[in-house]
């Protein structure tokens, strides 16, 4: 994972709070998972996703002029909740914020938890612009309560990975190399053998004639 390095380099910049430091915790422990068996991680949906974060997308640089500026907090917290509410699960959709949890039904969120640079990494950035903009305290109780859901996402992303390794049945055991020295892989001569612990010599060709005769 190269882009993990630089992005941890940037997060160590971003003062956010202890709720933000937890959910980029979970974010960094979600992408030690092994990919699950047979899932292809998809991309995000790109629904109703900030300008911003299109054109940070084109660098992918932490360099301050490339770091997108919110001149209208209220804009952007309103376009990315559009966003990540278009990323969620179906019964997710369409009642209002904050995103419902309760559901009846299995979602199976390994899929819906995209990973690697094109994954839920875009949005743990695009949170850190939020942070650098905020100017009120109702401004930072809106960004908590996005925090809060994308960390619950991440559980249960991290929850379905552990449950497809567990009914995942287990690797088949290797089975031992075939010997590469010559002198086992040949079959066993009679005159080898060790009976009294010695190695027995072989006949000559004399005594073997004699016996004959």
């Amino acid at each position: 994972m190269p882009f993990i390095p630089p992005a941890i380099q940037y997060f160590q910049t971003v003062h956010a709070g202890q709720q933000w430091t937890d959910m980029v915790a979970s974010f960094l422990r979600l992408e030690e998972f092994p990919p699950a068996n047979g899932v292809r991680s998809p991309r995000l949906s790109i629904i109703s996703r900030p300008e911003e974060v299109t054109k940070w997308m084109k660098t992918r640089s932490y360099l301050p002029a490339h770091i997108p500026f919110i001149s209208n907090v209220s804009s952007y917290r309103d376009g990315w909740m559009k966003w990540w509410t278009s990323c969620q699960p179906p019964w997710r959709r369409g009642k209002g914020w904050p995103l419902p949890r309760d559901n009846e039904g299995t979602t199976n969120w390994v899929k819906i938890g995209a990973r690697g640079q094109n994954g839920l990494f875009i949005v743990v950035v695009s949170t850190t612009w939020w942070a650098f903009s905020i100017r009120s305290e109702e401004e930072w109780v809106e960004f908590d309560k996005a925090v809060d859901d994308i960390r619950w996402v991440i559980d249960q992303v991290m929850e379905s990975h552990k449950a497809l390794q567990a009914s995942e049945p287990p690797a088949p055991l290797a089975q031992p190399a075939p010997s590469q020295n010559p002198q086992k892989s040949k079959p066993e001569v009679t005159w080898m053998a060790r009976a009294t612990g010695k190695r027995q010599p072989k006949p000559s060709r004399k005594l073997l004639e004699s016996r004959s005769s």
